[in-house]
């Protein structure tokens, strides 16, 4: 069974490559994002999840069934579960970090979000901004 370091690692690399974006990639770039510490690829993940987000729905499914083979986490999984976290922020009310900020930044410059949680989603955004600005 893979670590969730070693998966999201396949991940990145994965959707890189589909994405012709592995000239970035260095020559054993599996063992150089193995030695990233884990915040760092789970922010590379969420930057992947940022530039697939304009992707159709058929080559969306594409991705999932070849992620899926690989027994790497789908596009579609790692969405749900950036999602969850939207929710929890909303829920809290706050944003603790730049990395919860990155996550609402994502879904505020996508289409996926009903009325309430756009606008909730923003105001947390500008709350985030302006604590950073008063600093």
């Amino acid at each position: 069974m893979k670590t969730e370091k070693e998966q999201l690692v396949g991940f990145v690399i994965f959707i890189m490559q589909e994405l012709g974006m592995d000239k970035y990639l260095p020559e054993d770039s599996h063992s150089v994002w193995l030695g990233h510490p884990i915040s760092g690829i789970r922010q590379v993940a969420n930057d992947m999840l940022e530039a697939t987000q304009d992707i159709s729905i058929k080559e969306l499914a594409k991705l999932d069934a070849k992620l899926d083979c690989l027994n790497l986490p789908t596009l579609t999984s790692m969405r749900q579960k950036s999602y969850k976290k939207l929710l929890h922020i909303l829920s809290r009310n706050h944003v603790k970090n730049e990395s919860e900020w990155r996550v609402l930044r994502f879904f505020s410059e996508s289409n996926i979000l009903n009325t309430s949680e756009s606008s909730k989603t923003q105001e947390l955004l500008n709350e985030f901004e302006l604590k950073l600005k008063g600093t």
